[in-house]
């Protein structure tokens, strides 16, 4: 899978058969999957399967529900991918129904305090920060031995083997 930042509000997730182009909003996140000759715009909570990708969109309540995804879970080639716009809820309980990741991606307007419960959270193996800016100031506050600046990613399931210590690689995209 190739992970690519489109500008400062949209990433795409690619595979051999399928594309995924997300776009992280202030308060919601939007994705277009396209499969072979189809093309589907997901922009409400739901459970998705197009090409060999599977999305599970959610809305976590923020104290009422409006209709929005805040938080996207994508399985692409065996790979647990999560995308959340919102630093809140930040409690465990609002994620409790949901897998470890093997990556998380956020945008950079987060505490890192709040960064470090969702790592907790889900196991992450991968952190992605879209429009992170000093590698030194993230890999010191996040407490990662191994953060580095990219434009694109390439990703497989090979390369994500959870272990007893396993180490989270932090990217910046």
């Amino acid at each position: 899978m190739i992970i690519r930042k489109i500008n400062q509000n949209e990433i795409s997730l690619e595979t051999s058969k399928s594309k995924a182009l997300i776009e992280l909003k202030s308060n919601t996140i939007s994705i277009k999957i396209e499969s072979a000759s189809t093309l589907v715009k997901l922009s409400m909570p739901g459970e998705y399967e197009y090409g060999d990708i599977s999305a599970t969109c959610l809305e976590l309540s923020l104290g009422h529900y409006t209709g929005i995804i805040n938080f996207l879970k994508l399985d692409i080639e065996g790979m647990r991918i999560g995308i959340i716009i919102s630093e809140t809820p930040s409690d465990k309980e609002a994620f409790k129904n949901l897998d470890n990741l093997d990556i998380l991606i956020i945008k950079n307007n987060f505490n890192n305090e709040i960064i470090k419960k969702f790592i907790n959270y889900f196991d992450v193996l991968n952190l992605i920060i879209v429009n992170g800016e000093d590698l030194d100031v993230i890999k010191h506050s996040l407490g990662l031995a191994n953060v580095t600046q990219e434009k694109t990613l390439k990703i497989k399931l090979a390369d994500l083997k959870r272990e007893e210590t396993s180490v989270i690689s932090g990217y910046l995209l």
